[in-house]
């Protein structure tokens, strides 16, 4: 009887252990699905910001290369609400230029940046 009350008491103390190590990783798991969830809305919107600024661009090529995009400033900066919208561009040559457009915002006290890059050419030869 001593022994079936000593091993009874050792599958209790391992049965609480497996229980707590699984309510604290499904705890973790659930703060870390949170964090993500409160980003994802923001990091969206930042993507869908710096896809329209390559669209500007890409538009501003197509109307006309020398009036948009050959005399364009090198660095331009814009504030959309809670987001700053930078756009950098390089010439790698006379009809090609490189298109950096990033677009920061404060996320959780700490600054959060996507950024895309294209090669913008002048296909139209205007």
């Amino acid at each position: 009887m001593q022994n079936s009350r000593g091993f009874n008491l050792v599958e209790v103390l391992v049965a609480a252990t497996i229980i707590t190590v699984f309510l604290a990783a499904l705890v973790g798991t659930s703060n870390l699905y949170l964090r993500a969830s409160r980003t994802s809305p923001e990091r969206a919107k930042a993507l869908y910001l710096a896809e329209e600024g390559i669209e500007n661009l890409v538009y501003m090529r197509d109307q006309s290369w020398t009036a948009y995009i050959a005399s364009a400033p090198t660095d331009s900066t814009e504030n959309i609400g809670a987001f700053t919208r930078r756009t950098e561009l390089a010439g790698a040559s006379n009809h090609t230029k490189s298109a950096r457009v990033s677009v920061s915002w404060l996320d959780h006290d700490s600054m959060a940046t996507v950024s895309l890059t294209a090669l913008i050419s002048n296909l139209y030869d205007n």
